[in-house]
């Protein structure tokens, strides 16, 4: 049995020819904003990257990275609010502005 030693380079190998440039899409776990950084290069100028992330530290950091590489304006950095109605979880409703 072979041993996987690099998921992220593994997705990011399956991922890449399906985002076109202009493509619209989104990270929904910005974290440090590696991934986005990622889906933000294979968007190209004309697509757009939706970066979402529970934590604001995180969303500052996904900017910080997105602005030194000059591509934040491909961005849309999201920090969804709790649904009310879901006694405060995040779900669809949380996104609704997208």
């Amino acid at each position: 049995m072979r041993e996987l030693r690099d998921i992220q380079g593994l997705l990011r190998a399956f991922l890449q020819p399906l985002i076109l440039p202009g493509d619209k899409v989104m990270d929904a776990t910005a974290g440090r904003g590696r991934d986005t950084l990622f889906l933000s290069e294979c968007v190209g100028p004309t697509g757009k990257v939706y970066a979402l992330d529970i934590q604001e530290q995180a969303l500052a950091e996904t900017h910080r990275l997105l602005s030194d590489k000059g591509m934040a304006d491909r961005v849309a950095f999201v920090l969804p609010r709790p649904c009310p109605l879901s006694g405060g979880c995040y779900g669809p409703a949380a996104c609704r502005d997208l």
